[in-house]
């Protein structure tokens, strides 16, 4: 079972040298070195471009620190034989952290640790609402990514979707539904509702409960507008054969959805690079557990 964690951080400036190193006494702390460490750094260059590669413990020091959007992600085993992922990303004015492992004491005790050798302090969100620079909007007039949720109005799909709302947000996306009532078909709303929010990517939600009946002429559809379309699938999901098509799909456990959650949020990353958006600050601070 998989235990996540997420936090916010107030944005802060490292004397050279200083993030290197706390990011190699937090490994030495907690990795067992006789095993393999990775270590993703991927940071934003001039002109739109980024550049991703991994880095070793002994090359650590070229990881300068966090700004323009970069992120690193750090995956290892504990002296305790547990698995356990940190990823760190720049978000303007904070960074939002998310801890993975197997036991909730393990991250307890990583997110502690990371703290202090990083010396994070927890970001409370301004209430004062800034306008991003006319250059970092789209042909909407925000910087924010736009997200059209589908999922089937049953009581499980319901519990999910909310919980996949509720991370998007955190993340910084607008997230736009199907839900609300209408004297009409739900095919024809969300056909309607696809074509006039002009999604920046799809998110289809399919658990046990089954797929929507109108799923295959909606993905037909944003494929079509070329609309990137990142499936959600429930473990066990009977779907009809090749609804899917060629697209990757992420999956999931029952009462789990958390599990789907750090490729979610690679998705949303490639979405962002691909369509040049800004990374936009979470609206308000959020700490989140899955299991």
């Amino acid at each position: 079972m998989t235990t996540q964690r997420f936090k916010q951080y107030l944005h802060r400036t490292w004397l050279p040298g200083e993030f290197s190193g706390g990011l190699r006494s937090l490994i030495n702390a907690f990795a067992d070195k006789s095993k393999s460490v990775s270590i993703k750094w991927d940071r934003r260059l001039s002109g739109g471009f980024s550049e991703q590669k991994e880095v070793s413990i002994s090359d650590i020091g070229s990881v300068e620190t966090l700004k323009n959007g970069s992120s690193i992600a750090v995956h290892f085993t504990t002296l305790n034989g547990e698995g356990v992922y940190m990823s760190l990303q720049d978000w303007g004015d904070s960074i939002l952290a998310i801890y993975s492992g197997d036991s909730a004491e393990t991250l307890l005790s990583l997110c502690t640790q990371a703290e202090k050798e990083l010396g994070f302090t927890e970001y409370v969100a301004s209430e004062n609402v800034r306008e991003p620079p006319a250059s970092d909007t789209n042909s909407r007039g925000t910087s924010r990514l736009r997200c059209f949720l589908s999922y089937r109005f049953y009581i499980r799909s319901e519990q999910a979707s909310v919980q996949i709302q509720k991370f998007l947000a955190l993340l910084g996306v607008e997230v736009v539904t199907g839900t609300g009532y209408e004297p009409r078909s739900i095919s024809d709303k969300v056909k309607e509702r696809l074509s006039k929010e002009k999604p920046d990517f799809l998110v289809y939600l399919l658990t046990a409960d089954g797929e929507s009946a109108w799923i295959r002429d909606e993905m037909a559809g944003a494929k079509a507008l070329g609309v990137p379309i990142v499936p959600v699938v429930e473990e066990n999901t009977t779907l009809q054969t090749g609804i899917l098509g060629d697209s990757e799909y992420i999956t999931f456990t029952q009462g789990h959805i958390g599990d789907s959650f750090l490729k979610l949020l690679e998705a949303v990353n490639y979405v962002r690079r691909t369509r040049n958006y800004p990374k936009d600050s979470a609206s308000n601070t959020s700490e989140e557990g899955a299991k």
